[in-house]
């Protein structure tokens, strides 16, 4: 859920939140520091590998978390077994499964449910910089569940190992994601089902954004600007050379390549959005999925 505290907004911002340049505190940091707490006390192993040296490096250069967040994601990869990991799974699943109340509902209402104390965004027709498709003459508000955006919602369920691929499908669909659906298709289509409903999903999700919304986050990936001027750019690796950050680039090249044949799918996504680096859920729930592949033989999709 997104319950935060704001420990620091930027001056240039102070009348106008700014959630990727605000330093918060999130309440599931807290419970992460917690866990890892228990885990130290009552049973810990060290599972440190040298071939995860890009996962340590990848989360030193990411600019866009706190320090606590990073010696958080750090004391995920040393400190936590895969059962442990296995346990986050099963609550952030518990916690997508609860979010879909609230997401049927602002997708099919078009406004917040009123769940602002548990980190409900407040979602409306009329307001700004919400997540929203036009069709024509009408606006469509894509669905955020208790999360700070409707593709944060679909990422964690996408890389989930405890979610099955009709959930994964349906909160896609709801959210009208389209890099997650399109990962999720790629990742089906290795097991040669061509025709499913991730691409049917997809062709919706495309139909619905229309050519000007498309034309939009290409222009926006080209011309190395965001949306809102104050975003990431939409495209990670062109993010990373734009801002001269070679670690990050390092990391994020090296993630893939290592894993080619497991992670292949979150390729678009790498391509054409921001999120799974400038979002702490996103990334945390990034670093579990790679730290369990340390873990596994088997894919884990």
């Amino acid at each position: 859920m997104n319950i935060f505290a704001i420990s620091k907004t930027p001056d240039f911002f102070i009348a106008k939140f700014n959630l990727f340049q605000s330093q918060k505190i999130y309440l599931y940091e807290l419970c992460l520091l917690y866990g890892v707490c228990i885990n130290l006390i009552l049973k810990y192993k060290n599972n440190f590998k040298i071939k995860d040296h890009y996962l340590y490096i990848l989360i030193i250069f990411n600019p866009y978390i706190t320090t606590l967040q990073k010696i958080l994601s750090l004391s995920l990869i040393i400190f936590l077994n895969k059962k442990n990991i296995d346990l986050i799974f099963k609550g952030i699943k518990h916690g997508i499964i609860f979010n879909i109340i609230p997401a049927i509902y602002q997708l099919i209402f078009q406004k917040s449910i009123g769940l602002f104390k548990l980190g409900e965004s407040s979602i409306g027709i009329n307001q700004s910089q919400i997540a929203k498709v036009k069709i024509g003459n009408f606006t469509i508000i894509r669905s955020y569940g208790l999360l700070a955006h409707p593709n944060i919602l679909a990422f964690v369920s996408l890389i989930n190992p405890k979610i099955n691929n009709k959930l994964k499908d349906f909160i896609n669909l709801i959210t009208l994601s389209g890099s997650n659906t399109l990962a999720l298709y790629l990742s089906k289509l290795k097991n040669k089902k061509y025709l499913n409903i991730s691409l049917i999903i997809l062709i919706i999700i495309l139909f619905i954004k229309g050519q000007s919304s498309l034309s939009e986050r290409f222009n926006q990936i080209i011309t190395n600007n965001s949306h809102h001027n104050f975003q990431p750019i939409h495209n990670l690796i062109l993010e990373s050379i734009y801002n001269k950050n070679w670690g990050l680039l390092y990391g994020l090249v090296i993630l893939i390549i290592k894993n080619i044949n497991r992670t292949y799918f979150l390729v678009p996504i790498l391509l054409l959005d921001h999120f799974i680096i400038s979002s702490f859920a996103c990334f945390t729930v990034l670093i579990l999925y790679y730290k369990n592949l340390t873990n596994c033989k088997h894919n884990v999709l």
